[in-house]
């Protein structure tokens, strides 16, 4: 059995990846997350993660930038061991 930690994309340090669980919003933002990229299953590397700025991000070869809030309601899996 895998040990698998959730967590918002805030909460990951700039090295760490992950895999989108689920996104918390309306069909607006789910749908403009999900046009770039960003869907259950993807794979996410957080570039940059400094306090009160926004989160830059790899996801499917794409760099974006994410508000902290657009980044604190994307949920993501990873292994402890990560």
């Amino acid at each position: 059995m895998k040990d698998i930690m959730k967590k918002t994309l805030t909460e990951l340090p700039a090295g760490g990846h992950a895999w989108v669980e689920t996104i918390d919003g309306g069909p607006n933002i789910i749908g403009r997350l999900a046009s770039m990229g960003l869907a259950p299953g993807a794979k996410v590397t957080i570039v940059q993660n400094f306090p009160k700025s926004p989160l830059i991000i790899n996801v499917r070869y794409t760099f974006i930038a994410l508000s902290r809030y657009e980044a604190g309601r994307i949920y993501v899996e990873r292994k402890k061991s990560e």
